[in-house]
């Protein structure tokens, strides 16, 4: 067979492209911005910035300086560094989690005062079992 013709293997991601897609969900919801907003502002389709956010599809440079840009963060925002904590903790499913970012952002609201009681509070919720075992 031709160089040519030869069949291509399909492209694979890798762990550092899921937790750069995390970083851009993450400060996408921050700035309450929707992957359509998104994608218009970098050139794709919305289909494809759900792609990149996923991990399953990996970024180029170019299109990744884009999404930076757009997302009004430096480069090396949408990087982790080996001083973060891992992406996949619980606080990262948290906050790339729309109703995690609402909650963070309401919460950044409240006097510091009351911080303390709405997480006792919110421990004691988490304890309960609610009758479902």
């Amino acid at each position: 067979m031709p160089k040519s013709a030869s069949i291509k293997k399909p492209r694979s991601t890798t762990e550092t492209d899921a937790k750069i897609g995390r970083r851009i969900r993450m400060r996408r919801l921050e700035l309450d911005m929707s992957q359509t907003d998104l994608a218009n502002a970098v050139g794709v389709t919305f289909q494809q910035i759900q792609k990149y956010e996923r991990g399953t599809n990996g970024i180029r440079g170019s299109r990744l300086a884009a999404i930076a840009a757009a997302l009004q963060v430096d480069l090396p925002f949408l990087f982790a560094t080996k001083d973060a904590a891992p992406d996949d903790t619980i606080g990262d499913k948290f906050i790339t989690s729309q109703e995690g970012m609402r909650i963070a952002k309401a919460f950044a609201q409240i006097p510091e005062s009351t911080c303390a009681t709405i997480v006792k509070l919110a421990e004691a919720l988490a304890n309960e079992n609610w009758g479902l075992q």
